[in-house]
């Protein structure tokens, strides 16, 4: 029986295949964003005649919450809205109370 060894050489040449096998498909995992998987999110707001402001009222929160939902919050925002906290938040917040309607929805005209 004959045995046969790997060398360094192809286990080297192995390892650069895999790595970047697992980075391509890290890549195609990363760029899909909610809308991609048929997620459904609010529309934004449409903005104030003559103005950069959104319609709608709006409220400011402080809130303390566990670093590790903070960080995972902070990701989800950096890869699918941009970096844009609040917008990530008003997507959660929007599905999680059951998709109601918001505070701009059925006033586009009056502002």
């Amino acid at each position: 029986m004959t045995e046969k060894f790997v060398t360094h050489e192809e286990l080297d040449r192995f390892r650069q295949e895999v790595n970047a096998c697992m980075a391509e498909m890290l890549k195609l995992v990363t760029e899909k964003t909610a809308t991609d998987y048929g997620i459904d999110e609010p529309e934004i707001a449409p903005r104030k005649v003559k103005s950069k402001a959104l319609q709608g009222a709006k409220f400011d929160l402080r809130v303390r919450v566990d670093k590790n939902l903070a960080d995972m919050l902070f990701e989800h925002a950096k890869r699918d809205y941009g970096g844009n906290i609040s917008r990530t938040l008003d997507v959660v917040l929007w599905r999680f109370y059951g998709r109601p309607q918001l505070s701009w929805e059925g006033k586009q005209n009056e502002e």
